[in-house]
């Protein structure tokens, strides 16, 4: 046998945390998955996105006996945008890990618009729905301040996406934290 992802060997914690709200959020956000005869998870993300993948890195590195490293190189031309920049990007080949992520749903085979945030979130700890929600927005997500109320000014929080289930999902767990929020139709020209 050429790989060793079988003979890796799990511990995962026995409660939700943080940490894994955070890598179910990048997962979800700029994650994909293979389950095929040698699983494997993938995460990309701008170079500047680096650190936190390394910090992906050393969470998954304490749940699981593997070893992975962020890299960083410019994809091929016509890949991912027509002016490459460089990339970040981490993989993991654990069998544990893709069966997890299959069981939470996060396989990516669903249509994109019917994709929805893993059932188990809404019961987990506040810790790990505010590392999912931070995993999410640190993929698909921006900040903004509106100062058109200078007495009153507003932070919007928004997050790219074709799935509206997602979007109701996400705005179901901001509403646990009572933080106010709205869904709206933008157009965007960055897309191919």
């Amino acid at each position: 046998q050429s790989t060793n992802y079988n003979a890796v060997t799990t511990s995962f914690p026995l409660e939700w945390t943080y940490e894994i709200g955070l890598f179910l959020g990048y997962v979800k956000g700029d994650g994909t998955m293979t389950a095929e005869r040698y699983p494997t998870i993938r995460i990309s993300g701008g170079e500047e996105d680096a650190d936190d993948l390394r910090r992906l890195e050393a969470i998954v590195a304490a749940w699981c006996t593997t070893k992975s490293s962020t890299k960083i190189r410019v994809p091929p031309p016509g890949h991912f945008c027509t002016t490459p920049k460089p990339m970040a990007f981490i993989a993991w080949r654990v069998q544990a890990l893709s069966l997890f992520l299959l069981r939470l749903g996060l396989d990516k085979q669903s249509p994109p618009e019917s994709r929805r945030a893993p059932a188990p979130i809404f019961t987990a700890s506040r810790d790990a729905i505010r590392g999912y929600l931070s995993g999410l927005f640190s993929t698909d997500g921006s900040v903004l301040v509106d100062a058109k109320d200078e007495v009153h000014p507003r932070l919007i929080l928004t997050m790219a996406s074709v799935s509206p289930g997602l979007l109701q999902d996400v705005q179901l767990l901001l509403a646990g934290f009572g933080i106010r929020s709205s869904i709206s139709a933008y157009t965007t020209s960055n897309l191919r």
